[in-house]
């Protein structure tokens, strides 16, 4: 489903969240600096009642602007409205 979902930008109501994936080393930094934890972005396209119609994850940089707009160019169709956050 994800590489059939991820071939077509999302479109229409949009919800979307920024998310850290991993955990922390014995040691290490914790929170949002840590090094082992890999940015990415979630976001799911809604239908007109609020349910869920296709889903997009991916690895991003890191949550910048410049990075986050080179996200949706590539994953969000023009006019999708944003939906509460996630």
């Amino acid at each position: 489903m994800k590489e059939r979902d991820d071939s077509k930008p999302l479109s229409g109501i949009i919800q979307l969240d920024d998310v850290y994936w991993g955990g922390e080393r014995r040691g290490g930094k914790r929170g949002r600096g840590s090094v082992n934890k890999v940015p990415f972005v979630a976001a799911v396209s809604l239908n007109e009642e609020g349910h869920p119609i296709a889903m997009n994850m991916n690895v991003v940089k890191g949550f910048r602007l410049t990075e986050i707009s080179r996200w949706a160019k590539q994953h969000l169709q023009p006019r999708s409205l944003p939906g509460s956050t996630l």
